[in-house]
Order: structure tokens, then sequence, then C-alpha cells
């Protein structure tokens, strides 16, 4: 009879222990994966968790995403919200950054709530005392044969059993943890061991990103890119732009946290979007170098030429379409009769469009951009041009008739300000006068040169005429004869615009070309 009791005694001890720790292990499982990395010099995953203290003494209890919180910032302000971002200085709650400096209070709810072994221990060894002393008073029931003893020691050995049953998961679901005050910081928890690394409280070693984009025609850098980097585990964003140098034939690289996905969104005025997945989770420490070649936005274009006065009957002659940007030159097809012409335009390149030596006509140089934002085509020089006209799908060109009386503009003849120097660019424009006069060697041509109203007439006047003799004395260098010019300097007196513009002042400070001999 002694040896029975002896072996039920233990028999209850050793029911009460288990039972109360198997739904301790139950409660400190692990959870799912929802920001995970691979922990430096490991291979293991781990995931990013705040760390709880109360008045500066740590605790084991700690909370990941999508877990619920309340919390009041220094300045007394309460938010609720649901955990969605965890950062080394910040965390979002609902939408909303948090500083983590910035937090006074923790309120942390317990619905889905790990606590340490010791302090689920703390419960379950007050049910192993409820436990046993029930126990020892059925047992000294049983041998003093006192039924009182009996039916309070099982009611004792029963509630014992019972709270290590429920006591552990009823009291982790209280609404708040005893009302008690937290403070957080951000740490890394080892999915595979448990460990809490709370000295590393900053993100992973960061690793050196350099985007070399390319023009996937011509092979040449791209001087400017925009990179949109967007964490694909924090959906934080990154903008960053790579200044290609041309001294040190590199762009400007960016510093991203290691061991983490990418997806960069690559633009580029001209060129196509183009989508890449930055892959740096394998503990790489070397930069990342990405070689892209960019594919260029390309329209179709047509060229309309014709005659200024209406006629039908056109030799257009030569027609180069020059790419200033890629330094390509088109020449385009001489045999054309109907002066039509497609052509293949890359958007934000500069072009360069030249008619020379079409039958009984002026040449024709236009310089232009096609913008992305608008698909028109822009005049470089600045100047708006009544022989051109452009829309969405082409230019349409007047070519004037060179005869007695006929006038150009010479748009690309400038000099600096105030100056009677000629610059370099005009040099390309009296070139193309110096053939127009060999082509015609019985012309006659008079020379003007115009400005806007800006300053004393008398000296504008000055002005003009020695900006016209410095055109002259080019045309002579070129083996022209001088008795074939006439120069003229007419200052401010013949505007074609109005001068209180700036646009108009531009349009007025002109040199023109009119044929007064045959």
């Amino acid at each position: 009879m002694k040896k029975s009791i002896y072996l039920l005694k233990w028999a209850i001890l050793f029911a009460i222990y288990f039972l109360s720790n198997t739904f301790l292990i139950a409660q400190v499982r692990l959870q799912n994966v929802t920001d995970s990395l691979y922990e430096p010099n490991d291979t293991a995953l781990i995931e990013k968790i705040l760390l709880f203290q109360r008045k500066g003494k740590e605790k084991a209890r700690y909370i990941t995403l999508g877990e619920k919180v309340s919390l009041r910032t220094n300045d007394n302000n309460k938010k609720k919200g649901v955990i969605e971002a965890i950062e080394p200085e910040f965390v979002q709650v609902s939408g909303e950054t948090v500083n983590l400096s910035d937090v006074k209070n923790w309120w942390v709810k317990g619905t889905d709530s790990r606590l340490n072994k010791k302090a689920g221990r703390v419960v379950n060894v007050w049910s192993l005392v409820i436990g046993v002393l029930g126990g020892l008073l059925l047992l000294g029931g049983a041998q003093g044969g006192g039924s009182l003893g009996m039916i309070g020691g099982a009611a004792l050995l029963s509630g014992g059993i019972i709270a290590g049953l429920n006591s552990t998961p009823t009291f982790f679901k209280r609404d708040k943890i005893k009302s008690e005050k937290w403070t957080a910081s951000a740490a890394y928890r080892n999915g595979n061991t448990g460990a809490i690394n709370k000295d590393s409280l900053k993100m992973p070693p960061e690793i050196t990103f350099d985007l070399q984009a390319k023009d996937i025609e011509f092979n040449t850098p791209i001087k400017i890119v925009d990179a949109k980097i967007t964490n694909n585990a924090t959906n934080q964003t990154i903008e960053h732009t790579f200044l290609y140098d041309s001294l040190t034939k590199q762009a400007k690289a960016v510093d991203i946290p290691n061991q983490q996905i990418y997806t960069c969104t690559i633009k580029s005025k001209g060129y196509q979007d183009t989508t890449l997945i930055l892959n740096v989770a394998q503990k790489k420490k070397q930069p990342v170098v990405y070689s892209l070649a960019l594919v260029p936005k390309i329209i179709d274009y047509e060229l309309n030429i014709g005659d200024i006065d209406g006629n039908e009957d056109l030799e257009v002659g030569e027609v180069l379409l020059i790419n200033k940007t890629r330094n390509q030159q088109v020449v385009l097809d001489k045999k054309q009769t109907t002066g039509k012409y497609n052509v293949q335009i890359r958007l934000e390149d500069e072009y360069e469009l030249a008619i020379n030596n079409a039958k009984g006509y002026f040449f024709y140089n236009y310089q232009f951009k096609v913008t992305e934002d608008d698909y028109l085509a822009h005049n470089q020089d600045g100047h708006e041009r009544n022989d051109t006209q452009v829309n969405k799908n082409g230019m349409n060109i007047l070519l004037t008739p060179f005869k007695v009386g006929a006038r150009i503009d010479l748009y690309g003849i400038s000099f600096a300000s105030g100056s009677t120097v000629l610059n370099t660019q005009s040099i390309k424009e009296l070139d193309r006068v110096v053939n127009l006069m060999l082509q015609y060697p019985n012309a006659r041509i008079e020379i003007g040169a115009h400005t806007d109203n800006v300053g004393d007439p008398s000296m504008n006047l000055q002005l003009s005429q020695q900006r016209a003799n410095a055109v002259l004395n080019y045309l002579i260098s070129k083996q022209l004869v001088a008795n074939r010019f006439v120069c003229k300097g007419y200052g401010d007196t013949k505007p074609i615009a109005s001068n209180d513009t700036e646009e108009g002042k531009s349009k007025n400070r002109r040199f023109e070309l009119i044929v007064i001999g045959l």
C-alpha cells in the first residue's frame, strides 16, 4: 500500500511538471520570417525585431512585423497601430514613421506575444506549488482516513493541473502586459538558433553599387541616369542620380545595405525605362558593378521640302541629316524628286539638317532637337523661322529661290556682346555663303547687319556696320571679290519684332543676305 502511494505521488508530480512545460514550449514558438536577410558571416536567416526594456533592465520581450503596439512620444502624442517596418533608427506604425529616440513609452499588445522561459515559468511554478500541496493533502487524507483532507487535496490537485494547462495562455492574452511601460531598440534575431544580436543595432555593412550605363547602339557612356532603388524587403526607396565623369570615366556610385535584394528602375532622357533586379544577398563585400545597355527612344519623322513661293518644280539637291550628339551623318536620297523624306529621329539628340546645292535656291540649315516631352522639334539657335514649320509628325521646309530681291536670314552668325569679332560657330555659316557665291559667280549680295534697341541708337548703328565689315573681311579672305558685296549696318532701325521682349530682341539681332544683282 505504501509503495503504491509513493509511486502515485511521483506520478502526479511528474504529470504536473510535464503538462506545465509542454504548454510553455508551445508558447515559445518560431514565427514567420516576414523581413529576412542573411546574417553576416552566417548562412542563417535572421529577422528584425524590437527588443524591449523596462526601467533600463533588459527583458527577453520582442515583437516583429505585423504586431500591434501603442506608444507615446516625448511630446505626449499617442499612436496605435501595426508595426510595418523596423529600422535601426525608426519604425513604421500603420503608415506613420516614428523615430525610436522620440518614443517615451510603449504598450505592447499581448495577443501574439512571446516572453522568455523565465517569465512563463513564474506562472508554471505557482501551478506546480498548488499541485504539490494538493497532492500532499490528498495523500495525507488517504493515509489518515480523513475525507475532508482528501476532498481538499483533490481540489487543489485539480486546480494545479488546470492552472498548469491554462494559466500561461491566459497570462499572455491580456490586453496590456500588466500596463508596464517599455522602451525599445532594433536588433536581429537568428531564425535558427533564436539568438538575439542586441549589439548590432545597425543595418548590415553597406556595399557600393556602381551603374555603368551605355548606349546600346553606339556603346558610349550615358551622362545622366536617374535610378529609383527599392528594397524588396522593406519597400524603402533610394533616389540616386548617376552622373558620368568624363575625366575619371566613372559614374557617381551609391552605397546601399548589403545582403538585400533590390528592384532598380532606371530612367534617362531619350531612353526607354529599364528595370533590373539587384541581388546582393550572398554576402558580397566587393563593389557591385552593373553594366547596362539602354535602348533609345526612336520616332519616325517626315521632312517635307518645298518652295516658299509655292513652285512645285523643285530639285532639292544634297540633303544631309547630321546627328551632332553621336557625330553621325546621313546623306538622304539625292534622287528624291517629291521633296519628302522619311527618317528616324532619336529623342533628345541634337540634329542639323542641311540642304546644299538646291538648283536655283539659297542654301538651308536648321539645328534642332525633338524633345521627349512633346515630340516637337525645337530650334537650337533660339530663332523662330518663317521658312520652317514643325509638328509632331515632322517638319515642313520652304526653300527661298535665288533671284533679285530675294533675301534670307543668316541664323548662324553671332558675336560676343558689344564685340566685332566673329564667334567660331559663325564660320560654318559663312562658308555656306562662300559656296553660294561660287555657285552663282555673277551674283551681287548686300550684307545687312541689325541689332536690337538696347543701348545708344548711334552706337548700335556703328556697331552693326563694323560687324557687317567683319563678315565681308572673312568672305574676302576666302578669295571672293569685294565689289560683289555691299555692307550696310542698320542698327535698330529695321526691327522685325517687338523689342519689348527678349524673344523679340533675339529676332531683331540678325544678318540678312539680299540679292541685288545676277
